[in-house]
């Protein structure tokens, strides 16, 4: 691959436009577990929280995730742009999985800051994409893995369950029998 086709983006540039990064079928599951999570906390404790504490400059401040290598697909909807992960597909789900833990615990305390709406509504941005699209509310996921972990996860994002053709398979693999 020739240099000049990298490029290096925050998170914040990554989800900030209506997109998709599709997790192919040949890619496993998501399976960070605590021990990876903890690493990931100590990281931004260490590295970034305790830098902004320091001066409150949080534009100054960077953190190498590691890599994720995308590759754009070309699709017929404009609406959205879409991009095969390649790598770092275990990383990129785990920043936006924390986005919408840090979204919901904001959600929850919205009473007891002026400025919590304002944060919610930036973060959504980040979580959720604005497609019109009404026969499949996964194209609202900027994170979709081919295997079905969509379910779980839109379920986290939006409390309730989608219009999808891809939903009854998604439910029998989810949802246990009682």
């Amino acid at each position: 691959m020739p240099t000049d086709d990298v490029i290096n983006r925050t998170f914040k540039e990554l989800f900030s436009s209506n997109v998709r990064f599709e997790i192919p079928f040949f890619q496993r599951g998501y399976a960070w577990e605590k021990r990876q999570w903890d690493q990931l906390f100590s990281d931004i404790d260490e590295q970034i929280i305790n830098e902004l504490s320091e001066d409150g400059d949080f534009d100054q401040h960077e953190h190498f995730f590691g890599p994720i290598v995308v590759l754009e697909k070309f699709n017929s909807d404009p609406q959205l742009k879409r991009f095969l992960v390649i790598d770092g597909q275990q990383r990129i789900t785990t920043v936006y999985l924390l986005l919408a833990l840090i979204s919901e615990q904001l959600e929850k305390k919205s009473s007891m800051s002026d400025d919590a709406e304002r944060y919610i509504q930036q973060l959504e941005k980040f979580l959720k994409n604005d497609v019109s699209d009404k026969s499949d509310d996964y194209k609202k996921l900027k994170v979709y893995s081919s295997k079905g972990d969509r379910l779980p996860l839109y379920l986290i994002l939006f409390s309730n369950n989608p219009v999808s053709p891809f939903l009854a398979a998604d439910q029998q693999l989810y949802i246990p029998l009682h």
